[in-house]
C-alpha cells in the first residue's frame, strides 16, 4: 500500500499567518499588548510554534512591518486609489483620491490607521523600524511630488518640480500624515479635515 506523502509545510506562509495575528493586536490594543503569548493565542498556535519562526518580539514586530507595508499599504492602498478615481488622470482628482483614501473612513482604514500610529511610536525609539518606515514615507512623497511635477506642467497651479515641488510635496504629506491622526483621535471629524486638505489644494493646484 503506498502511504500518503506528508503534506509539505509552508513556512512563509505560517510566518505570515502569526504576523497577521500580531497586526489584529496592534490595531485593535496597540504594541504594548503585544508578546510571544498573546500573538500565539491570537494565531491560535502553540507559544512553541512563535518561537520557531520567531526567537524575539523584535525580530516579529520587524516581520509584521513590512508584511503590513507590503499588503496593505503598498498594494492595497494602490489599488484602492485607482478604485476612487475609477479612469480618471488629472492631478487634482489623483490627489483628491490619495487623500481620501489616506484619511480613516471605515473599520478597515480606522484599523491600518491604528496599526500606522503604533508602529510609528515604536519606530520613534527603535532604530530598525525606523529604517522600515523612513523608506514607505519617502516613498509617499516621490508619489506626491511626481503628480504635484505633472499638475505644474499642466499649468493647473503653482505646483511644480524642483525643489519647490520637493518641498510642497513633503508639506502636502506631513499635512495628510497629521490629519489622519487627529481624524483617529476625533479632534476633527473626516469631512472637516477633507475640506482643509481640499483647501490647500486649492492653492497648489487649483480647482
Amino acid at each position: 500500500m503506498i502511504k500518503a506523502m506528508p503534506r509539505q509545510v509552508d513556512h512563509d506562509e505560517r510566518r505570515r499567518h502569526i504576523v497577521e495575528a500580531l497586526l489584529r493586536i496592534a490595531g485593535t490594543r496597540g504594541l504594548d499588548a503585544v508578546s510571544l503569548r498573546e500573538v500565539a493565542q491570537q494565531a491560535e498556535v502553540s507559544m512553541g510554534a512563535v518561537q520557531h519562526y520567531f526567537a524575539t518580539k523584535d525580530e516579529m514586530l520587524a516581520y509584521a512591518l513590512k508584511h503590513w507595508l507590503d499588503l496593505s499599504i503598498h498594494a492595497g492602498f494602490t489599488a484602492r486609489v485607482a478604485a476612487r478615481l475609477s479612469g480618471r488622470t488629472g492631478p487634482r482628482d489623483v490627489l483628491s483620491a490619495l487623500a481620501a483614501e489616506y484619511l480613516p473612513y471605515d473599520d478597515p482604514s480606522r484599523f491600518d490607521a491604528r496599526v500606522a500610529l503604533a508602529f510609528l511610536a515604536r519606530a520613534a525609539v527603535d532604530e530598525a523600524l525606523a529604517a522600515a518606515l523612513v523608506p514607505a514615507f519617502a516613498g509617499f512623497v516621490a508619489t506626491l511630488r511626481a503628480v504635484l511635477a505633472g499638475a505644474g506642467a499642466a499649468g493647473s497651479g503653482a505646483a511644480g518640480s524642483g525643489a519647490a515641488g520637493s518641498g510642497e510635496a513633503q508639506r502636502l504629506a506631513s499635512m495628510l500624515d497629521g490629519l489622519r491622526q487627529v481624524v483617529l483621535l476625533g479632534v476633527l471629524d473626516r469631512d472637516e479635515a477633507l475640506a482643509l486638505v481640499e483647501d490647500h489644494l486649492n492653492l497648489i493646484v487649483g480647482h
